[in-house]
């Protein structure tokens, strides 16, 4: 995986709110994104020696912070674009299965590496209405400059959730895009999700690797 993409995903980790409850539900994004970031910098500087040596806390974890909050559906369909629309249902399903593992077990192995972050939201912009809103922050990392990112929201079934995050410029849907974009002009839709899952299958073994379908 290339380094911006995985960048962008440590970001997203370590950002988001780590549980959907509904009191959090109804908050705004904004909100949602100010009082809850920091529990997840709380685990992972506290917890980050006991997590460190036990993958399967670390998988649960990452469960509980972004099955919640990502609109996996959307994220899914944006990510495949044009290609989106000639899947089949059961391409879909499946392509979205395999995306949410592959964002999972990628957290899971990365994100202890982000402990000591800072994140400040900014000042809103006025990019909102009813269904979607943009949340901007600034995450600090050790020893590193600051990083602009941006929290792309949208309301879908009474909750807000993430369908994109940009980090200095950069969308992770475009850059998972350009990426699967240019694996399914050389070997097709099928080849894609099959080494997806293949992939996930390898590192978390054939359960953990297959993900229960968003609801």
């Amino acid at each position: 995986m290339h380094k911006p993409i995985t960048v962008l995903l440590l970001v997203l980790l370590v950002s988001l709110p780590p549980w959907g409850g509904a009191a959090e539900q109804r908050s705004t994004p904004e909100e949602l994104v100010r009082s809850t970031s920091q529990k997840v910098l709380e685990i992972i500087n506290e917890d980050r020696a006991a997590l460190k040596g036990n993958p399967a806390r670390l998988n649960q974890l990452v469960s509980d912070v972004i099955l919640p909050i990502l609109d996996f559906d959307g994220f899914a369909k944006l990510t495949l674009g044009h290609y989106w629309r000639s899947a089949t249902p059961q391409q879909r399903k499946r392509f979205t299965e395999a995306f949410k593992a592959m964002l999972m077990r990628t957290y899971a192995s990365r994100m202890l590496d982000y402990a000591g972050t800072r994140i400040e939201v900014l000042p809103d912009r006025g990019l909102r209405d009813k269904r979607r809103q943009v949340v901007f922050t600034q995450m600090t990392v050790p020893g590193k400059a600051p990083l602009s990112v941006n929290y792309s929201f949208r309301h879908t079934k009474g909750q807000w959730k993430v369908y994109n995050v940009t980090i200095a410029g950069l969308s992770l849907v475009q850059l998972f895009r350009d990426e699967f974009g240019r694996e399914i002009e050389q070997s097709g839709l099928d080849a894609l999700i099959e080494r997806l899952e293949h992939t996930n299958e390898d590192i978390l073994g054939p359960h953990e690797g297959k993900p229960t379908p968003s609801t």
